[in-house]
């Protein structure tokens, strides 16, 4: 199940099928029953998981409630930005379905990584990466949005 799993999520992508193995045996398997929340909003970050079976829900609370960001199917993995910042979550995660995943500790991630293990380093840049890409997307998104309320505004 893990295997087809990171064969399919691009953080993973490039690694040679030694460092596959290496990374499963840093994985821990966690299962969670739907409704059940697996990390909250600004707590601090245990981890990346991945996720091999299931859907979560990505939640954020608002000044009037909780609202639902996204949903996030298998495979797939979530709490990147943790792993590498050490910084309080931004958001919630909800199980929606019944969710298997495996959670890469924070504290081994770091440790490898203080140690230029290969495979830590090729994830990291693997985050970095797409974490680069999601800001730029945000970037264009806020300048297109940004341009269409400045068309509407008196002047």
């Amino acid at each position: 199940m893990f295997e087809q799993a990171v064969k399919e999520i691009e953080i993973f992508k490039g690694l040679t099928p030694k460092q596959v193995n290496e990374l499963f045996s840093w994985l821990q398997r966690r299962e969670y029953a739907a409704g059940t929340v697996i990390f909250k909003e600004n707590r601090l970050p245990n981890g990346l998981y991945v996720l091999v079976g299931g859907t979560v829900s990505v939640l954020k609370e608002t000044g009037s409630g909780r609202l639902k960001l996204t949903e996030i199917e298998a495979p797939s993995f979530f709490g990147e930005m943790g792993l590498l910042n050490g910084k309080q979550r931004t958001a919630a995660i909800r199980a929606q379905t019944n969710v298997i995943s495996g959670l890469l500790a924070t504290e081994l991630f770091v440790r490898k990584l203080e140690e230029n293990n290969l495979t830590a380093l090729r994830i990291a840049l693997n985050v970095g990466r797409l974490l680069a890409k999601r800001l730029g997307d945000t970037s264009n998104k806020l300048t297109t949005q940004t341009a269409l309320i400045a068309r509407h505004m008196p002047r």
